[in-house]
């Protein structure tokens, strides 16, 4: 919801300073994720904390034998479980969550 609304805020005549969403779903297709990110990418901030698995959802999966593809936007800073979220730890540039085959756990 947060970068949906920080979408249409910036549709209007504001800019939001900044965008942090805490284990957030990929939001939109690829469309919405170049739109996205060229508008507000660099001031938004995705954190995911351990093996969240609703920072992989949803999965890109078919719907009507079409892919949904669905992608994150902005940028990605992580922490392990149980762990504490550093502000040295350099922000990931890359928008891609995969899953670790040995655990089945969310790899964002």
């Amino acid at each position: 919801m947060a970068v949906l609304a920080a979408e249409k805020v910036k549709d209007g005549s504001l800019r939001p300073a900044a965008v942090y969403t805490f284990g957030m779903p990929r939001a939109g297709g690829r469309l919405f994720k170049t739109r996205y990110n060229r508008m507000l990418g660099d001031c938004t901030y995705r954190l995911v904390h351990g093996g969240d698995t609703v920072a992989c959802m949803p999965d890109s999966v078919k719907v009507l034998g079409m892919p949904t593809e669905f992608q994150h936007v902005g940028r990605l800073l992580t922490c392990k479980s149980g762990g504490k979220f550093d502000r040295n730890t350099p922000l990931s540039e890359k928008n891609r969550t995969t899953r670790n085959s040995s655990t089945g756990f969310a790899t964002p």
